[in-house]
């Protein structure tokens, strides 16, 4: 390598910079993509493995009452007629079946929700998670996916008190971290520390699907003048969202930013290309 290519500033440095810049920006972009379809994923393959199990009991029941000729009427009807001819359903029975599956899956889905809602559903709730999450090997992972679920339930920015700075990984190096509650009394009399703040520590780019849940000497907890709703953007947009300058509205567009969030960006940051 010559000299020349070693200059800051040349062109090949620049060059090389931008298209470190570029992959860097693809890895994000894949990144957030993959932690923003996985729990579509997963609940499609639930629901789909849940239709399943429904469809399976009912095909007996229902093969039977086609044979009787209970379901005669199904068969005449010129839309379900159709739906055989072309192989979408074997028979009338089939198509019945899938209905059937899909309105007692709705109705499973709405009455836990229901249930669940109410304060005698939530111990039921809470036993159901006591049990599969007791089960060796398949445990862990219910809980991973419970902790996903919630996480979806609820809003981040309602779970987070304030934004704060700690230093982490090593000294000199901020993270963001977010206020989450109050020190238990057992943790400050542990630490024979009265102020402490409790904070979880998020990994970008998605600030509710990993981090670090940890207790900080009060002394230790920098403020940082920043909304709770700043801190989330900046983290799922791996910092992009954190400081506007350079990139213009189009550009931020491009990034994922929707439009409040852009015009937000804009007036808290004027100089902001056009």
């Amino acid at each position: 390598m010559s000299g020349s290519d070693r200059i800051p500033g040349s062109g090949v440095e620049t060059a090389r910079e931008a298209s470190q810049s570029a992959y860097q920006h693809a890895l994000d972009v894949l990144t957030t993509g993959v932690v923003t379809l996985l729990p579509i994923v997963v609940t499609v393959y639930v629901l789909d493995a849940a239709f399943g199990i429904i469809f399976s009991v009912l095909e007996p029941v229902l093969k039977v009452l086609a044979h009787f000729g209970l379901l005669s009427v199904v068969q005449q009807n010129v839309v379900v007629a159709f739906l055989v001819e072309v192989g979408i359903y074997e028979s009338a029975a089939d198509f019945v079946g899938a209905i059937t599956a899909f309105l007692i899956l709705v109705a499973v889905v709405v009455a836990v929700g229901t249930v669940a809602r109410n304060r005698y559903g939530e111990r039921l709730v809470d036993l159901f998670d006591f049990l599969f999450a007791s089960i060796p090997g398949i445990g862990s992972v219910y809980r991973a996916f419970r902790r996903m679920g919630d996480a979806m339930i609820e809003s981040e920015a309602e779970n987070f008190r304030s934004v704060k700075l700690v230093q982490y990984p090593t000294d000199g190096s901020y993270m963001i971290a977010f206020e989450t509650a109050t020190t238990p009394a057992n943790v400050r009399g542990a630490t024979e520390n009265a102020a402490m703040r409790t904070l979880f520590v998020p990994l970008a780019p998605n600030p509710v699907m990993g981090g670090f849940l940890a207790h900080f000497p009060e002394e230790e907890v920098l403020d940082v003048d920043m909304s709770v709703e700043e801190g989330i953007q900046g983290l799922v947009t791996s910092g992009m969202a954190m400081d506007a300058d350079g990139f213009s509205p189009a550009e931020l567009r491009e990034f994922g930013l929707d439009d409040d969030t852009v015009t937000a960006l804009e007036e808290d940051h004027p100089d902001v290309d056009a």
